[in-house]
């Protein structure tokens, strides 16, 4: 009786019915990363573009539409630590000092983050604090950090630009204290 329920189960059939829908599946997962990486690519050239949009509005001193822009590139990809620091550069340089500091902060949070864009976080993060009146301890520990992070780096890379942001380091521990 068994023997009979299978037989009538008709299970040759639904073999092939499985096997007809993973290779569907297959194919559409294909077709599914052929699109993903098309919208990368995409994706790349409309952050390239707007980001050479909002510089054009910023030279211009329309920061509003620059602002805007920036909302968009956020919008678009906040997972991107050049548009990140694009943004806080742009929010720090506007007097919007606030949202630079988020935007520093969350610089930091960055796991692949390398030493020069940490020590350049962390002199701006101390400015800014110095700026909002935060001197102690704020200001004072992110200075601290980004002084430390420019000696390594300039042992390291005696490079013109890491002496001069190691001189703004030691100028902005001065005027915190």
């Amino acid at each position: 009786e068994a023997i009979k329920k299978l037989e009538g189960a008709n299970l040759m059939a639904e073999a092939d019915k499985v096997i007809k829908e993973e290779k569907r599946l297959a194919i559409l997962k294909q077709e599914l990363a052929e699109q993903k990486a098309q919208t990368q690519i995409q994706k790349k050239q409309t952050i390239q573009a707007l980001e050479l949009n909002a510089d054009i509005y910023v030279l211009r001193y329309e920061t509003a539409k620059a602002g805007a822009i920036y909302e968009q590139l956020l919008r678009l990809d906040s997972t991107n630590l050049e548009v990140i620091q694009k943004v806080a550069k742009f929010y720090k340089d506007n007097h919007f000092y606030e949202k630079a500091l988020s935007f520093y902060n969350k610089i930091l949070t960055f796991p692949d983050i390398n030493e020069p864009e940490a020590a350049e976080a962390y002199l701006a993060i101390g400015q800014l604090n110095t700026v909002l009146g935060k001197l102690k301890p704020e200001g004072l520990d992110f200075m601290n950090k980004s002084l430390k992070l420019y000696k390594k780096i300039v042992r390291e890379d005696n490079a013109y630009y890491y002496q001069q942001r190691l001189a703004l380091a030691y100028e902005g521990l001065a005027d915190v204290h």
